[in-house]
This record gives C-alpha cells, structure tokens and sequence, in this order.
C-alpha cells in the first residue's frame, strides 16, 4: 500500500485494548488496530497496513476524546515509543490489563479459568520503573506512526539517537546518554 493511496477512515470509535498497546476497533468486518488511542475516543484514522482479517492506521485527528483519556505526564510521550497506557485512567489501565491477561488465557491458551481477582494496584503511578527495556539497530525499528525523539534526520533515520532529556516519567529519574557523543550537547544528558 503506496503512502498515496492509503486510506482514511473518519469518525471511528475505539472499543477497547488490544495487545502492546495498542486500540482495537472493528470497521466493515475487519480489526483494526490504532497506536495512542483510548477506548471511547472518536478518531479519524489513515491506514497503514490492510490485511485480510484485520489493519492497522495512525489517528489523523482526534474528533472527541474518551472520557477515559488523560493529557500524559511525560513531554516525551509519542516519540520514545513506552508509556503507551499514560493517556488512560490507572484504574482503568488496571482493568483493560487483566481483561487481555483473561483473554489470551481464555481464548488462545484454551483454559478455564477460575474467578480472577483483581489486580492490586500500585500507590504510585509514575516515576516507579526499576527496569526499562531498549532495543537497538541499525534498521528502523519504531512503532509505525512514531519518529526517533532526537535524530539528525527524522525522514530517513536509521538509528535512532536516545538520550536523557533531563527525565524518564516512567523510570523518575534521568537514562543515560551513550549513543552518539554529539547528541549530549544538544539534549544536555548525562554519561552515567
């Protein structure tokens, strides 16, 4: 599917969470699958890939907003790619996490489960990671829709350049910066 003739779909409603992230709709039959959402938004959608069973899109524009759904908390969120759940309701989060958990045990695991309790959730919210995961190559590797927070040329990067940009609102404190030495001097990172 050329970038031209990719399709847009407009006034679509978010149902619910699917995996890694992302929002589940159902348009004519077929899944589809949108990066940043919240279920309950109204977007218009651009189609990135179109399957058979199922696509996947970038929301072009948000026409109403879930009840559901928060401004994030981090000024990074959409570039680095974690943090997909900020714009939920924690609470909510809570539940949409359990549901998939039930639903791959269920569904695809084939088991029969007893009654689930819910899940305990945490004091705090944010700034409590112990543990991030990154990932590095010399190909492109974001999630389709999402671009490098700092890279020389966004357009046709192929590494991209991580940095501490003075935080991580997941993480609570500064990630180090080792990729590439020039980057230090314009996100004013650290070394550690």
């Amino acid at each position: 599917m050329g970038k031209r003739d990719r399709e847009i779909l407009e006034d679509i409603c978010i149902e619910s969470v699917a995996a890694e992230g992302n929002s589940l709709a159902h348009v004519n039959g077929k899944a589809l699958f949108v990066p940043m959402a919240v279920p309950g938004d109204i977007v218009d959608v651009q189609v990135t890939h179109k399957r058979r069973s199922y696509m996947e899109g970038i929301i072009l524009k948000l026409v109403k907003p879930s009840p559901m759904r928060l401004g994030p908390f981090c000024s990074h969120f959409g570039d680095c790619g974690g943090c997909r759940w900020q714009p939920i309701l924690y609470e909510k989060q809570l539940e949409f996490k359990q549901q998939q958990v039930i639903d791959q045990l269920t569904r695809i695991g084939k088991l029969n489960l007893p009654a689930v309790s819910p899940i305990m959730g945490s004091e705090k919210t944010i700034h409590y990671r112990n543990k991030l995961e990154f990932t590095f190559s010399n190909s492109r590797w974001l999630p389709s829709g999402l671009q490098p927070a700092h890279s020389r040329d966004r357009r046709r990067s192929r590494r991209a350049t991580w940095c501490s940009c003075r935080s991580c609102a997941a993480r609570g404190r500064a990630l180090p910066c080792r990729l590439r030495r020039p980057s230090r001097a314009r996100c004013g990172g650290t070394t550690a």
